[in-house]
């Protein structure tokens, strides 16, 4: 004897298949999204710059959804007392920086491991992100060597800053600029580090605005109020517009720092064309 199934039934189960399949198809981790940071580790990362003539290599892997951090670091040189990563920006110098893994000695002479499993927590994966974490070398309390993790979307400018023509100073200094771009915002963040002089104000101009009274983009505060020697943009992380984005890559941005002694700008520094714009 043999049966008809309604039509009904069929599609029914039908249905009922294809839905638990989709179901399974989006339950579980994604593994498709590891990525490797960008990290030069050099002594020029170093604030204030390092003598040390030891130099690094590094394979170093994020997973931004999983939050897990791996990979290893290789030194040419001299032998490091600890290797760390750290929380700060590019040119940011803090003694209390917190210490998010410290790395391990490898089984090949200068190596460093990350540990195994090393989960971030929410906040430290945002900072990932953000181009908030670095890579420190030390040898006793000297840090030898450093580098910043930067992901795709981050970018570092370091540049020396030198008195304008006709200006003469024994100040020197140098900006270290961060670029935050993604895909709905951009942002930056800066510290201005100076040694000789004592500015009285620190800002980012824009010369294709030729009144100087109002070609100001950003300007800066002192990171501890009685320390002249480190400054910070107001408020960082601080929003860039498009139209800024574009000016900044057309090479018109550049630090000015302003003294009693010459207020029109002591030491300077013009960030260099990317040719590239984010949006």
């Amino acid at each position: 004897m043999s049966y008809r199934i309604p039509l009904y039934l069929l599609l029914f189960a039908a249905l009922s298949v294809n839905f638990t399949a989709c179901f399974h198809a989006s339950d579980g981790p994604d593994d498709t999204h590891d990525e490797g940071f960008s990290v030069e580790i050099t002594k020029e990362n170093v604030v204030g710059g390092s003598t040390n003539t030891t130099t690094a290599t590094s394979s170093i892997e994020f997973d931004h959804h999983a939050k897990t951090l791996s990979g290893d670091i290789t030194l040419n040189g001299d032998t490091a007392d600890s290797v760390s990563i750290k929380t700060g920006y590019a040119g940011e110098n803090d003694s209390s920086a917190t210490h998010i893994v410290d790395l391990t000695t490898g089984t090949v002479a200068g190596s460093w491991v990350i540990p195994t499993n090393t989960v971030l927590t929410d906040a430290q994966n945002e900072m990932a992100e953000r181009g908030q974490l670095y890579l420190s070398v030390m040898v006793g309390t000297n840090e030898i060597l450093r580098g910043q993790l930067l992901t795709d979307d981050v970018s570092v400018t370091k540049l020396s800053l030198t008195a304008p023509s006709g200006v003469t100073t024994s100040g020197t200094g140098e900006i270290f600029l961060t670029k935050i771009d993604t895909t709905d915002s951009q942002s930056v963040v800066a510290f201005v580090h100076v040694d000789g002089i004592t500015p009285t104000s620190v800002h980012i101009h824009d010369s294709s605005i030729t009144d100087a009274s109002a070609n100001v983009v950003y300007t800066f505060e002192k990171v501890t109020a009685d320390d002249s020697s480190v400054w910070k943009i107001t408020g960082q992380p601080t929003a860039m517009t498009d139209a800024q984005e574009h000016t900044f890559a057309d090479g018109k941005y550049y630090v000015n720092v302003h003294t009693a002694e010459t207020p029109a700008g002591e030491l300077q520094a013009t960030f260099p064309s990317t040719g590239t714009h984010g949006h």
